[in-house]
């Protein structure tokens, strides 16, 4: 049975989605090319998304993996089973939808599988929708050019104190939106009008430095009265929560905005004061609060337990919903290697750095465990930021937040380490 129409107009635009970076898709092979279902969503994970496309379809010849796009190529990444012939037989479903492409199919590890098509079919052989594409990429690609050259010199501009700068920066937001819903030629155009006052703006140099920020002053002398108090709190039954609150404070200041940095401040003072959250008298050179990373770490360790328990669950979701569906039975054996993601992702070395500091006998020691644990906790947070995560996270199996129980303990363990 053909795609429904308005299903053709989806998988159309998120084609264009697809050369922007990878896309999931699901498969099920029609008895005739031209009846395929092909879907790709931003979201759901590739094997939920094939089961959506062998519920639509006809036959039970599935697949699923990642769709990326580039020119006049579809790059199929295979993550389930490989179905002989697909190059070819998704090179005739791609030219009935008047989507003409190279069709190349690749194994997990980025081999060629399989390749149908014309790569050097020249523009005037083209279908209408296809060079519109091509258009669309080199904008694209045109786009990423200025926005990376012109951004030193915007970024001068808007902290220089010009007139114009508060209307240079929404008209720099209006083209970044537009950029990203895949308008580049707005974008470009907005870029165009910001150009000149760019090179209006007066030229920063040593001798001509730029008066300080006063609410980045007002910042600095809040940051510093605040730190120890928030580290006082942490052990309180809200300490959780004043710390994420804080660090959510701290990252605003860091990118600049010192006005909304000073807005949780003035929400957080009632808070601590009715808490009676006061420093600890002020020594130097003082390291991290024994009793707050000793807090931190029984919460990192019940976190960590609690992302296995998780992933178990996902696991058990996975193998129950798989087994109903004899195609998905590989799927259902691979299933408890998910387990192996959180082990990599999170290892033990943020927990051994942490026991080390409460041991610690000498300042020289827990600054040197204190830097291990702080690297640790970003390489935790890169971690987090990957697609293995994002598509747990969104599974169609059972409901998860790996990625949001991980961020709020590492926010804990960060604050105690740096208060």
């Amino acid at each position: 049975m053909a795609m429904q129409p308005d299903a053709l107009d989806d998988l159309k635009k998120l084609m264009q989605k697809a050369r922007q970076k990878p896309v999931n898709f699901g498969l099920c092979l029609g008895k005739k090319p031209e009846d395929n279902v092909l879907y790709l969503d931003l979201k759901k994970g590739s094997e939920v998304v094939m089961r959506k496309a062998k519920a639509d379809g006809e036959t039970g010849k599935i697949t699923h993996g990642t769709a990326e796009v580039s020119g006049k190529i579809l790059q199929l990444t295979i993550h389930g089973k490989m179905l002989p012939g697909l190059a070819k037989n998704m090179k005739q479903f791609m030219t009935k939808q008047d989507m003409k492409m190279k069709i190349v199919i690749l194994d997990p590890s980025g081999a060629t599988l399989e390749a149908d098509g014309d790569e050097d079919d020249t523009a005037a052989n083209q279908d209408p929708a296809q060079t519109q594409a091509i258009e669309v990429d080199a904008l694209h690609e045109k786009w990423s050019k200025v926005s990376q050259a012109m951004t030193p010199a915007l970024k001068a501009f808007l902290t220089s104190g010009h007139e114009k700068a508060p209307k240079v920066k929404d008209a720099w937001i209006s083209a970044s939106k537009a950029a990203q819903k895949g308008d580049y030629e707005t974008a470009l155009s907005i870029a165009k009008k910001v150009g000149p006052f760019l090179k209006s703006a007066p030229a920063t140099s040593e001798t001509n430095e730029k008066a300080p920020d006063p609410l980045a002053a007002q910042w600095a002398k809040i940051s510093e009265a605040f730190d120890p108090r928030v580290a006082a709190a942490t052990t309180h039954e809200n300490g959780p929560t004043i710390v994420k609150a804080w660090t959510g404070a701290k990252d605003a200041a860091a990118n600049g905005d010192f006005k909304g940095a000073l807005n949780v401040a003035k929400k957080l003072k009632p808070h601590l004061d009715n808490l009676g959250a006061e420093p600890a008298p002020k020594q130097a050179e003082t390291p991290a609060s024994t009793e707050a990373v000793a807090a931190s770490l029984k919460s990192w360790q019940a976190t960590r337990s609690d992302l296995d328990k998780q992933m178990d669950q996902l696991i058990s979701a996975i193998q129950t919903a798989c087994s109903k569906d004899p195609a998905l039975t590989e799927a259902a054996k691979r299933a408890p290697t998910l387990m192996e993601h959180i082990s990599k992702a999170f290892d033990t070395r943020l927990e051994k750095s942490l026991k080390s500091i409460v041991s610690a006998k000498d300042d020289v020691s827990r600054d040197t465990l204190e830097k291990e644990a702080n690297n640790a906790i970003n390489d935790y947070r890169e971690a987090l930021k990957s697609n293995f995560f994002a598509d747990v996270d969104s599974n169609g199996f059972t409901k998860v937040d790996i990625t949001g129980a991980a961020l709020k303990s590492l926010d804990e363990v960060s604050a105690a380490l740096n208060a």
